[in-house]
């Protein structure tokens, strides 16, 4: 048994019951950001926070005093009154906990309250820490949350933000400034700060305990934290640090940003699963996240009004919905393009990863159906390396079509279709390769096969492209579906399939269908044939042929077979050839199927032929009939072959006499059996080779033993 495909499994089975876990699964495009409009109220102000409670609803404070608040995503932003209270006291953090209700913190210990959606806002009272500046704020809930800020102080509500509690943080945290706070219930959060430190609570911010970042974060100011359990979140700070934790709090990990992300302080964090999660920083720098902050990687944001201006706030409903807000009043806001429900509905749509014949690369949702066909029978690719695929029978002969169905956001440039491949993973051991080249514009370039035999009859392959629907129910055709159509000549060893994608920036994804194609039947192909030392005393070069494709026994026309190496060194058998080959299996001269071969082979030649000279069709009869002869295993009347070669050497004398009449007298009549021109020669080449070989071959058999 496979062990490494039953870890697989089980890890897909693991991944995939934590993805699924909603009927609508959003198609992933976080790389994607819009500039919004925050209205002449809000000018340049620095927005420093953001907290958005739905796709559509949020609010964002800053300097001044400022408080916007939207209903459509961050497109547009409307201006809320903070009362005379609030005046332009900068206001650093806001937390929403619907539509309606919310929190937002500052300087001088200023805490507003809203429960109309930001249009209005009350003062609260902070207590004895009012001339502190708090730096966040984290509800989880209309009545309960947490605010923390410079000292060290850390204070929590029960009622809406009215009246606030101090709580303790500990000898450890001191005096330390804290940045950030992440609540997940009204007992249990997280809150980071100045020289790196990591403080938690589980009694509601009563008390708190110090966590561990571990010497790389050292005394890095960590800015913000975000919890998406009681267990998994992730911090980050200045110089591009990113500490995730899965322990709730306890210890934490550094994770990787990239060398693109460098040493960009980031300002600000949101996860919105184990998984997925988005921070943004100076420079306008964007990163994300799909493996619960391990790696990073750093996005680009589309409009050029973002430039480089420092993004200092985020906020994600989901993977791909949120808004970011920054310096000189900076919206940007990235909305789901498409939204794929389980009951309906939906349509693939641009998203910045590489080709895929069934899963999106970053949400790992079925967004195409029927990424493989064949003879018209679909199936899903379930899983973008290797698909459970039972094995299907071909035969060799016959015509059958393969359809492959991609989405490339990127365009597809190459369509490959490999055959014959030993294990899952070892595409580039295949014996077929099918490659159909796309130009720019989406039409079909160019076709190559590569394949180390003539396993297909190359005259047979028709391609197809047309443009179609990612899964049956979307709107658009925003797929690229390859047909194949072809004829298999003989058997292959292997029977792993494998479908390979490249788009035009050169990613490339392969699915493997790991139990395949069975090619059964006998080959249409003559056996290989070579030369080898002969055995007998004074024999030179003996004419050897294969029994079957991937046999090591080789035989010779007086019966004798010889097993050849990988080397090409051979070796007499002692046993006859009935003893040793497969019979079933044996695919030469000398066996039932060469009727098959032989006839394969002369309607290649007709076909060939005919191309070359249609008007040879209505004087062809009876031509092909004499151009090959069976032989007897062994030759015990020369007699009989004497004349044959007599035979063939009157016909060859008469052709050649003719077309020396031709040459010499162009315009005369010739009597040339109703024939043209290019069967003659045709027949020409044919007898002279026929009588070259017979020559030869009475030469060595007639010759004098000594």
């Amino acid at each position: 048994m496979n062990h490494s495909k039953i870890i697989f499994v089980f890890l897909s089975i693991i991944l995939f019951s934590g993805l699924f876990t909603s009927t609508n699964q959003v198609f992933a495009d976080v790389d994607t950001w819009t500039v919004g409009d925050t209205g002449d109220a809000a000018g340049s102000t620095i927005l420093l926070a953001v907290s958005m409670t739905s796709a559509n609803d949020g609010v964002a404070v800053g300097r001044g005093g400022v408080i916007v608040h939207t209903s459509d995503g961050g497109v547009t932003w409307t201006v809320g009154d903070t009362g005379d209270a609030a005046g332009t006291t900068i206001l650093n953090a806001v937390s929403m906990t619907s539509a309606n209700d919310g929190v937002a913190v500052g300087n001088d210990g200023l805490i507003v309250h809203t429960s109309d959606g930001g249009v209005t806002w009350t003062v609260g009272d902070t207590g004895a820490v009012v001339s502190t500046i708090l730096n966040a704020v984290s509800m989880t809930s209309a009545n309960d949350g947490v605010s923390v800020g410079n000292d060290g102080v850390i204070i929590h509500t029960s009622d809406g933000g009215v009246t606030w509690t101090v709580g303790d943080t500990g000898d450890a945290a001191g005096t330390t400034i804290l940045r950030g706070i992440s609540m997940t219930s009204a007992n249990d959060g997280v809150s980071v700060g100045n020289d790196g430190v990591i403080v938690h609570t589980s009694d509601g911010g009563v008390t708190w305990t110090v966590g561990d970042t571990g010497d790389a974060a050292g005394t890095t100011i960590l800015r913000a934290v975000s919890m998406i359990s009681v267990r998994d979140g992730v911090a980050v700070g200045d110089g591009g640090v990113i500490v995730h934790t899965s322990d709730g709090g306890v210890i934490w990990t550094v994770g990787d940003v990239r060398d693109a992300a460098g040493t960009t302080a980031l300002r600000g964090i949101s996860m919105t699963s184990a998984n997925d999660g988005v921070a943004v920083g100076v420079d306008g720098v964007i990163v994300h996240t799909s493996d619960g902050g391990v790696n990073w990687i750093v996005v680009d944001v589309t409009s050029d009004a973002a430039g480089t201006t420092a993004l200092l706030a985020v906020s994600m409903t989901s993977a791909n919905d949120g808004v970011s807000v920054g310096a000189a009043g900076l919206i940007v806001y990235t909305v789901s393009s498409s939204i794929i429900s389980s009951g309906g509905g939906g349509s693939a749509s641009k998203y910045n990863t590489k080709p895929t014949f069934g899963i999106d690369p970053k949400t790992y949702f079925q967004i195409i159906e029927g990424g493989f066909s064949f003879n018209d029978v679909p199936i899903d690719i379930t899983d973008n390396h290797w698909t459970q695929y039972e094995k299907q029978s071909i035969k060799v002969g016959e015509s059958n079509e393969f359809e492959t169905k991609v989405f490339a956001s990127q365009k597809l440039k190459v369509q490959e279709f490999l055959f014959g491949i030993p294990v899952v993973g070892e595409s580039h051991k295949a014996e077929l390769g099918v490659e159909v080249f796309y130009d720019s514009s989406g039409e079909i370039e160019e076709i190559r096969v590569i394949q180390k035999t003539d396993i297909i009859d190359v005259d047979s392959i028709q391609i197809e492209k047309i443009k179609s629907k990612c899964r049956l129910d979307d709107s658009d055709e925003k797929c690229v579906t390859t047909q194949l159509q072809m004829i298999f000549l003989e058997p292959l060893k292997d029977s792993v399939m494998a479908i390979k994608a490249i788009d035009f920036k050169g990613r490339s994804q392969v699915t493997y269908l790991n139990d395949g194609f069975d090619i059964s039947g006998n080959s249409l192909n003559p056996m290989k044939t070579m030369m080898i030392i002969g055995t007998e005393k004074y024999e030179s070069l003996v004419k050897v042929t294969q029994i079957a494709k991937y046999s090591d026994v080789w035989m010779a026309q007086d019966g004798r077979a010889f097993e050849i190496n990988e080397y090409g060194s051979s070796k007499l058998i002692n046993q006859t050839i009935q003893d040793r080959q497969d019979t079933s299996n044996n695919l030469d001269r000398y066996n039932s199927e060469f009727t098959k071969i032989k006839k394969t082979q002369i309607d290649k030649a007709i076909k060939l032929l005919l191309e070359k000279c249609p008007e040879c069709l209505d004087s062809f009869v009876n031509f092909a009939d004499s151009w090959s002869y069976d032989y007897p295993l062994k030759v015990d009347r020369t007699e009989k072959i004497t004349k044959l070669v007599e035979i063939e050497k009157q016909k060859a004398t008469k052709v050649l006499e003719n077309v020396q009449l031709l040459i010499t007298y162009p315009d005369a009549e010739i009597d040339r059996d109703d024939r043209s021109i290019s069967v003659i020669l045709a027949e020409e080449r044919a007898m002279k080779k026929i009588l070259a070989e017979e020559r030869a071959y009475l030469k060595q058999t007639l010759a004098p033993k000594q």
